[in-house]
């Protein structure tokens, strides 16, 4: 139903007395996917997404190791869009991601444009419609980064883009209440990120505040967009034992960061001076826009053309206040979009003269404006996530896993000695010549990361990652967080904790084999090593609080056999083990837990 309407619309742009029109609109869309190509890419974390698609394919589920429960993918949606793809198309998953993310990207700004373009259309009958807005989207380097990359932005754009598109449509319609299929689209927010459900709640409210009768009918829009996030969340508790997916843990999502998330957005407008081309559309096009639909009794249309500015905003300030994240510019592009989509297409008449400033500035940001250089200082904190990977991965396009060099015989290529069992990250771990003992009742083989994106994909699928920094570990995700830094790499498990849970107890632990791990920030040191004496001690420790109770009872929401008791324990876990963290400190966590 959504492609007709859109081919339809299409038709109006290219007809309808403004031949222009049409071809207008589609110098964006050509401007976009010519540099999304050029900035093909694939990063590390976008990696970690195929990882768990390789799971789903091999049958293991949505998970990042086999036989472990853990949501370390941030967009179950984006999850679900990957594995459909595989399953369909002969193509490999790395190409599939890259390909799938520009697609969908374009299709966002596309119904963005067709959206738009409806919005205007009765106010500004006859007046040319020029796509001011979409080109200032277009003409932003990050857009073309993380248009591929592997992530899930490219699926955000195409969800906003259509949810506006099919809330002009109930708009424009003579029927008094929302289709079910409007309102399920606009209530999957939650599912392509936790945080857009910002988005969802801002988009039913206005369609509940436009439905016409008894509050039956104004409530109906709430509860038809909770089907599937409610859905989703039921299946979350019980197969996950968990209320978020664990990257909320690993990031401290809960935390307020505001000096961070300050600095994260002054990153992202001082770098691009996106202030610009914000208030000349929003002056030029947006209220200008949300106040003809007013005077001309669209009460609908006005509420729709508010909606996405708002939500916009209102995203915006959620990622400030969470401290944002390690990638420049990333988190913003999607409420960037929501902020500028009413106004994807002006027209040009009098009124809207002060969109010509968002033109001048779209001519500078295309020739001029980039990301600051890589420099120690900020790949600490906010850097250009593509730059920063193409110099790792020694490539000019790094899609491939062979790309970022994990191919026999690259520098990074993992190579498994089936007399060793245990590694840190490419290198076999050994004592006096011998390979590492695992603890009884380890996996085949362990692999211990810090990056775990590239490094877990190119491995199969029974290799298990421990994820030293806790995207997809439960246990690490929980340490306590002493000290902020790089948003995602703050918290680093602590060698005592590594010889507990993944090396041989009659193995006297040794503090050579695992260096102590340095938490990525430039404001924190080394972690101090310790002698023998000291983590034997701490070792010793962390194993009896591994038994203990609440850690207990975590590990097993994890890996203990999915049976419909488990389903029921998982969801009740889910509440009760939330606010759970774990001191760093072996002694200080057996105080405080067992």
């Amino acid at each position: 139903m959504i492609v007709r309407r859109v081919r339809g619309l299409g038709g109006k742009l290219w007809r309808g007395g403004r031949p222009t029109d049409g071809a207008l609109a589609t110098l964006p869309l050509l401007l976009l996917v010519a540099m999304a190509w050029d900035q093909r890419w694939m990063s590390d974390d976008g990696f970690i997404n195929l990882r768990v698609v390789s799971q789903v394919v091999a049958g293991n589920g949505p998970v990042f190791n086999s036989g472990e429960r853990v949501e370390v993918a941030t967009s179950p949606a984006w999850i679900a869009v990957l594995s459909g793809a595989d399953a369909a198309l002969p193509l490999r998953l790395e190409w599939i991601a890259v390909l799938l993310g520009i697609a969908l990207t374009l299709t966002g700004l596309g119904l963005s444009i067709a959206a738009a373009a409806e919005l205007w259309r009765r106010p500004a009958d006859g007046v040319p419609l020029v796509p001011v807005g979409a080109l200032c989207l277009a003409v932003l380097p990050p857009v073309w980064d993380y248009a591929s990359s592997g992530l899930e932005g490219g699926l955000a754009w195409a969800w906003l883009g259509a949810s506006f598109f099919a809330l002009v449509r109930w708009s424009r319609s003579p029927v008094e209440r929302v289709a079910p299929w409007t309102a399920v689209l606009v209530g999957i927010g939650p599912l392509i990120r936790p945080d857009y459900a910002i988005f969802t709640l801002v988009f039913v409210v206005a369609v509940s505040a436009g439905e016409v009768g008894r509050w039956r009918a104004r409530v109906r829009p709430f509860w038809l967009a909770a089907v599937v996030p409610v859905t989703f969340q039921l299946f979350r508790m019980g197969y996950y034992g968990a209320l978020t997916p664990n990257t909320y843990f690993a990031k401290e999502g809960g935390e307020p960061r505001w000096d961070q998330g300050w600095a994260y957005l002054g990153d992202f407008v001082g770098t691009y001076w996106v202030w610009i081309p914000v208030a000349a559309l929003g002056l030029g096009g947006v209220v200008p826009l949300v106040a003809g639909l007013r005077q001309s009794g669209e009460r609908r249309g006005a509420l729709v053309a508010a909606a996405l500015p708002v939500s916009g905003i209102l995203a915006c300030l959620a990622i400030v206040r969470f401290g944002g994240d390690f990638m420049h510019a990333r988190l913003f592009l999607p409420p960037l979009l929501a902020v500028i989509a009413p106004a994807a297409v002006v027209p040009v008449r009098r009124a809207q003269v002060v969109v010509l400033a968002a033109l001048v500035w779209a001519l500078v940001c295309l020739v001029a404006l980039r990301p600051p250089p890589l420099t120690a200082e900020r790949l600490s904190r906010v850097h250009d996530n593509r730059a920063a990977s193409l110099f790792y991965a020694q490539h000019p396009h790094p899609v491939t896993i062979e790309d970022w060099g994990y191919d026999p015989g690259g520098p990074r290529h993992i190579r498994l000695d089936p007399t060793h069992r245990l590694y840190e990250g490419s290198r076999p771990l050994e004592l006096g010549g011998e390979p590492v003992p695992l603890a009884p009742g380890s996996p085949p083989v362990v692999v211990l990361a810090y990056g775990v994106g590239a490094v877990s994909y190119s491995l199969d699928t029974d290799a298990y990652v421990a994820d030293l920094l806790g995207l997809g570990d439960v246990l690490t995700a929980r340490l306590d967080l002493d000290a902020r830094g790089r948003p995602g790499h703050e918290k680093a498990l602590p060698p005592a904790w590594v010889w507990a849970r993944y090396i041989d107890p009659d193995l006297a632990p040794d503090p050579s084999l695992i260096e102590a791990p340095a938490v990525i920030r430039a404001d924190a040191p080394t972690l101090a090593s310790v002698d023998d004496a000291e983590l034997a001690r701490d070792v010793a420790i962390a194993r009896a609080v591994l038994g203990c109770q609440p850690l207990a009872r975590l590990e097993d929401t994890a890996t203990e056999p999915l049976t419909a008791g488990r389903v029921v324990d998982n969801a009740v876990a889910a509440v009760t083990l939330f606010p759970l963290r774990i001191s760093p400190d072996p002694s200080a966590a057996q105080a405080e837990l067992c």
